[in-house]
């Protein structure tokens, strides 16, 4: 894995380069529209996290969805399989294979491909804070994610386009994007209920959500199962990717701790994404915590869409927690290494597996 510190490392410099020629322009995305050397910059960051991603051959479950791609037949897909369960990824794989290519590593590249452009230019659009959200993207565990479980990344990538309607009040196109993203994997649902998240934090609202929430998350396997909605068939990836542990648990804890603490700082921002991203961030630590005592399959697979916004939310909430302190940097470099030693033990299996070994076994172009 000695190869993912490379990237991580080639990017953090990108994106470095990226912010310094960025101060002169009002944002990221203005600079990335008027200057030419910042484009071509941000075009290498994402090829690099495209390629990295896209020309892998093992790590977790890639080859059973290089199996189940080879495996398809086309001739069983056709438009009205959207209405089945994970019939937009079906018909995503069947395009692929009719008029792209047999090999399955073709569904690996264009699944990165598809998942990197749609959130990094999400962040580039909303970010404040474009280093710190690339570098979250890098180590929270999202774009490992993206690596693994490609029909639920599949699935938050298209759920950020009704983020993003959202955010505009478009209430129709957010429920649209919705229900297509739940083609790819039905749990996203659970993300129906964000629209109520986007006027402050912990308040009564949240209280009466979180209890409702509570209530339904220990029904839930019950519920799906008679609303058929996955059914028993699940893959390698579905049952055994989700790792719950007190460690993550207190990963997922602390960010919201300090939401609390802050509370009454961060409810005068008046931050209709900031306040989604929290609210959503108490959800995925409830989930996690959840997924300690009970089902941990279920909860930490809901709690993973509730993550969705975690490289935006935790950057802009770190900033205006210590806006105005003399130790900002420090404190939010102190928090981020926190977050580093996680994504190293994560990785290494708390040190069973080596630095050394190759977890992503790339297809060698040279």
């Amino acid at each position: 894995m000695i190869d993912l510190f490379i990237m991580i490392g080639g990017c953090f410099l990108l994106v470095n380069q990226i912010e310094v020629k960025s101060r002169q322009y009002i944002n990221i995305r203005e600079a990335i529209k008027k200057d030419w050397s910042v484009k071509i910059l941000y075009f290498i960051l994402v090829l690099i996290l495209i390629f990295f991603s896209g020309l892998r051959t093992t790590y977790n479950d890639t080859e059973t969805y290089m199996q189940g791609y080879q495996m398809l037949e086309t001739s069983h897909v056709n438009v009205f399989s959207i209405f089945e369960p994970y019939g937009g990824f079906e018909i995503f794989q069947a395009l692929l294979k009719k008029y792209i290519s047999e090999n399955p590593q073709v569904l690996i590249l264009f699944s990165s491909v598809i998942v990197n452009i749609i959130f990094m230019n999400f962040y580039v659009k909303y970010s404040k804070y474009f280093g710190l959200t690339v570098f979250s993207y890098l180590i929270l565990g999202t774009y490992i994610f993206s690596m693994a479980g490609i029909k639920q990344i599949m699935a938050m990538s298209l759920s950020l386009f009704a983020i993003d309607n959202l955010l505009q009040k478009k209430y129709f196109k957010f429920a649209i994007w919705m229900l297509l993203a739940m083609t790819f994997h039905p749990y996203i649902i659970c993300l129906a209920i964000i629209p109520l998240f986007t006027k402050n934090i912990w308040n009564r609202k949240m209280a009466i959500i979180l209890g409702v929430t509570l209530i339904v998350s220990l029904n839930l396997e019950m519920l799906l199962n008679i609303a058929g909605m996955i059914g028993k068939d699940y893959s390698i990836e579905e049952m055994t990717d989700y790792t719950v542990n007190p460690f993550r648990v207190l990963v997922e804890i602390v960010p919201v701790f300090f939401a609390w603490v802050s509370r009454k700082k961060l409810n005068k921002t008046n931050d209709p994404l900031l306040f989604l991203g929290i609210n959503m961030m108490i959800i995925n630590a409830l989930m996690i915590s959840l997924g300690l005592f009970y089902n941990p399959i279920y909860f930490a697979r809901i709690g993973t869409y509730f993550s969705v916004l975690n490289a935006i939310t935790i950057p802009t909430m770190l900033n205006v927690m210590y806006k105005g302190n003399e130790h900002r940097r420090a404190n939010i470099l102190i928090y981020y290494s926190f977050y580093f030693v996680y994504f190293l033990l994560d990785l290494t299996k708390l040190g069973a597996i080596s630095i050394t070994y190759d977890l992503f076994n790339h297809i060698k172009i040279f």
